[in-house]
């Protein structure tokens, strides 16, 4: 999936595109007339031209996490031979390898072939399977856009450009699931404390650095559960002192966590208890907004699994993915 943020305006700021992009340093655009437009900082940018005919605006807003984009890698997007989006690929592990401190999960130390069980082989095999499926997605490499139009008279109309076709996210989702829930025995989670207890088992020189990563991974893994990519970027951004968190777009209502359940439990996966809370939270201007936040979360941590499934294919070497 290929974030793209567009609006199109008469003398207001769209609520799907980044909140600070007019007085972004990055901003770009066409503009054909702006009175006023003002941040909730209160920074102000006139056109400096008056109207000729119709009092319309369009406005192309470059979202700050261009200044996280503009970083090389340090190490290839996982699986993304298996995709048939590459820029969608590099552009979440851009994000993902700026804000989060990981490293190259090819570089992981093998645990050697003689460390674990015929069924725990059977079940890393069966998560880095399923990352794979992950990867391969329609979701995963689609560009998923939502554009908010707004005439002269305040009429507005939503255009969702891009979204992936609802029996593939219900597909997506339920692969997700596998490696995100906690309770599924070949989940991110349980295959982390596998390596995790085979490398205190076997007490070789290189425990102590094999400890040091996954601990990396585990911190990212919650990090991503708590707070949205975007987010991640822009306190990573303050730290740099490249941004300022008075800029940071509220880019969710609920965090990562709350999103997933609430989409994957009030529709896709069951039409369960969740389902009034989401027609109220997917109702009116914001809706559209609000499940593409919902897939956006969902990609950045489908990502997050491929790599760490490229980091279990490392520590149990004699596991070949697919």
């Amino acid at each position: 999936m290929r974030p793209c943020w567009s609006c199109h305006r008469s003398g207001a700021r769209s609520e799907f595109a980044p909140r600070t992009a007019p007085v972004c340093s990055n901003y770009s655009g066409e503009l054909k007339f702006v009175e006023r437009v003002e941040s909730d900082g209160g920074d102000v940018i006139t056109s400096g031209k008056q109207p000729s005919t119709a009092r319309t605006a369009k406005l192309e807003a470059v979202s700050f996490e261009i200044l996280a984009l503009e970083q090389p890698l340090r190490f290839a997007p996982p699986m993304a031979e298996l995709g048939t989006s590459p820029e969608g690929f590099e552009y979440w592990w851009k994000l993902l390898q700026f804000a989060l401190p990981l490293a190259d999960p090819n570089d992981f130390p093998p645990l050697g072939a003689n460390s674990y069980t015929g069924a725990e082989h059977a079940t890393v095999f069966r998560y880095m399977s399923v990352t794979r499926d992950l990867a391969a997605s329609t979701v995963l490499n689609s560009p998923a856009k939502v554009t908010m139009q707004l005439d002269k008279n305040g009429r507005e109309s939503i255009v969702r450009e891009g979204f992936p076709p609802r029996d593939s996210v219900v597909g997506f989702i339920s692969l997700f699931r596998q490696c995100y829930s906690t309770h599924e025995e070949a989940s991110f989670t349980n295959i982390y404390k596998l390596i995790e207890r085979v490398n205190e088992q076997i007490g070789n020189s290189q425990k102590l650095s094999r400890r040091r990563v996954l601990k990396l991974w585990r911190f990212a893994h919650g990090q991503l559960r708590g707070w949205p990519l975007l987010e991640l970027v822009g306190k990573e951004l303050e730290l740099q002192d490249k941004w300022s968190s008075r800029f940071t777009p509220h880019l969710h209502d609920l965090n990562p966590e709350q999103l997933i359940a609430l989409f994957a439990y009030g529709d896709l996966i069951h039409w369960g208890a969740a389902r009034n809370d989401l027609v109220a939270f997917s109702a009116g201007a914001l809706g559209a907004a609000r499940e593409l936040n919902f897939l956006r979360v969902a990609v950045s941590l489908a990502h997050f699994y491929a790599g760490f499934a490229t980091l279990a294919s490392s520590a149990l070497s004699d596991v070949v993915v697919g």
